[in-house]
């Protein structure tokens, strides 16, 4: 299931065959039927790190703790041009990059409304502080898979010193062999060379091939 819903998130930067397409003037989310449920796939951005350099690190209030204010409004306005699913839909919730951060957005918004099978991110940055980490990771820890591709920088933003968290531990590929956590030892052994294409998604699709 997590290699499909790989296979997805990289089809959302070329368009998805016969899926709903909902978008804002930055952000796209991809919605067609997935299992016994629906999948929500959403986009990331080619210039995350642009992208990063023009969002301050601010967090805002959210029910579960704080939140990356960057990604509270993206995710604010791609909610309202999403309908809303039958409350008895089962949902599946994938994104790479910045779509990581939104489709952790999502499922704490969904958490509520609707039942949540799996939530799948590749190469996502941190969404919010220990407050929020820990709200979600009581909540949706379970069903929540966090992908890392060897020396992906992304997973590393926003900076745990302004209080940033990851929501679940991160299965971590190291080139080789998928592992729980980022091995310290093997990162620091790994060259800094072509650390931004470990970002591409279509990186993570080939390294789903070694789970």
């Amino acid at each position: 299931m997590n290699r499909q819903l790989a296979s997805l998130c990289l089809q959302a930067y070329s368009g998805i065959p016969d899926a709903d397409v909902y978008q804002t003037i930055s952000q796209v989310c991809y919605g067609l039927p997935f299992s016994d449920g629906r999948a929500l796939i959403f986009r990331g951005t080619d210039d995350i790190i642009d992208w990063f350099m023009n969002i301050s690190g601010k967090k805002i209030d959210h029910a579960w703790g704080e939140v990356h204010r960057g990604f509270d409004m993206a995710w604010e306005l791609l909610r309202k041009v999403i309908p809303d699913p039958d409350p008895a839909t089962p949902l599946y919730l994938a994104g790479h990059s910045l779509g990581g951060a939104l489709a952790t957005m999502a499922a704490a918004y969904y958490y509520s409304r609707n039942p949540i099978r799996r939530v799948v991110t590749f190469g996502s940055p941190r969404a919010g502080n220990a407050a929020f980490r820990d709200a979600y990771a009581l909540r949706l820890g379970d069903r929540t898979a966090r992908y890392v591709n060897q020396k992906d920088p992304v997973p590393f933003a926003p900076p745990l010193l302004i209080g940033y968290r990851h929501v679940t531990a991160s299965k971590w590929f190291d080139g080789t062999a998928w592992h729980d956590g980022v091995s310290c030892w093997r990162f620091l052994q790994m060259s800094v060379s072509g650390f931004i294409k470990d970002h591409d998604m279509q990186r993570y699709v080939e390294a789903m091939d070694f789970s």
